[in-house]
């Protein structure tokens, strides 16, 4: 049409600019404002938690461990008292020194938890050097070096023996946790805290391929639950050969050798309703479940 100049927008990208942008824009500053807010909030209360009055059974049980640094030592005071609360019961807590704790985070988890035992970074690095020296676990040793996630592996059961249960600080409970609480009382069976999807290196398909072993699917290392006793770190080691390098330093390479070996010991997944795994705010607004998994 002679005289006619086209918008250089159209009118849904113009509205899209103008309106949703800078409303996602706000909305983010505004939740990243809160989330700092309610992180302050937490740290300072978790100085003064109170200790509540709560039986002693589980103490005899097999462990319940945590693995937690400078940064989330308020998380994993929050996730033991939660749990220990929604138990009835003070646990047999092992806390595991990610490299990272001072003196002063030592003493606060001390202070919180008289009845655990703290496994500092010289204690767990002597361990691993006389259980899996370097020169014959070389892949496993440079993934811990190179993933910290891989220390919930490595660090929490390399040359401990027994079941044990293994807790992400991230974590909440608001009731009963029946599974595991049955599981403190009579530690059989393996388990797993489930995730819509596959939090993997690669595709099950592929994995299976490499490692010879059907994999578990939604395998989520939240929560794990399983005997140390026949462990083949050998086996491992193996395992962890086999993978891409790019696989073996993926934020998700703890989680899938946790699922080969949950795979081998025909775990089961805890009850999804039970046990939350929030990724989004939708999943704040099901209900009250024994834990969520922020």
């Amino acid at each position: 049409m002679p005289g006619f100049t086209p918008l250089p927008f159209s009118p849904g990208r113009l509205l899209y600019l103008c309106f949703h942008a800078p409303l996602t824009w706000l909305q983010e500053r505004r939740n990243q404002a809160a989330g700092k807010r309610g992180e302050a909030a937490m740290c300072a209360a978790a100085r003064s938690l109170p200790q509540p009055v709560l039986g002693d059974w589980a103490l005899a049980g097999p462990p319940c461990r945590l693995l937690t640094g400078a940064r989330f030592v308020h998380q994993t005071i929050f996730c033991a008292k939660s749990f220990e609360w929604a138990c009835g019961t003070r646990v047999k807590l092992e806390i595991f020194d990610d490299g990272t704790l001072k003196p002063a985070h030592i003493a606060q988890l001390q202070r919180s938890f008289p009845h655990a035992t703290i496994q500092t970074e010289p204690e767990v690095a002597a361990r691993l050097d006389q259980v899996l020296p370097s020169g014959m676990f070389p892949h496993l040793r440079r993934m811990r070096d190179n993933q910290p996630l891989m220390r919930k592996m490595l660090d929490l059961r390399a040359g401990l023996s027994g079941p044990s249960l293994y807790l992400d600080s991230d974590m909440l409970f608001f009731a009963k946790p029946v599974r595991l609480r049955d599981w403190l009382r009579q530690p059989t069976g393996s388990f797993f805290m489930p995730q819509p999807g596959d939090g993997l290196v690669d595709t099950r398909e592929n994995l299976r391929r490499a490692f010879d072993q059907e994999i578990l699917p939604g395998v989520n290392g939240g929560i794990l639950a399983f005997d140390n006793d026949d462990f083949d770190w050998r086996a491992l080691e193996l395992a962890a050969s086999r993978l891409a390098e790019p696989a073996r330093t993926h934020k998700w390479a703890e989680q899938t050798l946790h699922a080969l070996l949950l795979s081998q010991r025909k775990a089961t997944p805890l009850p999804e309703a039970d046990y939350v795994l929030c990724s989004s705010r939708a999943d704040l607004h099901t209900g009250v479940p024994a834990l969520r998994h922020y």
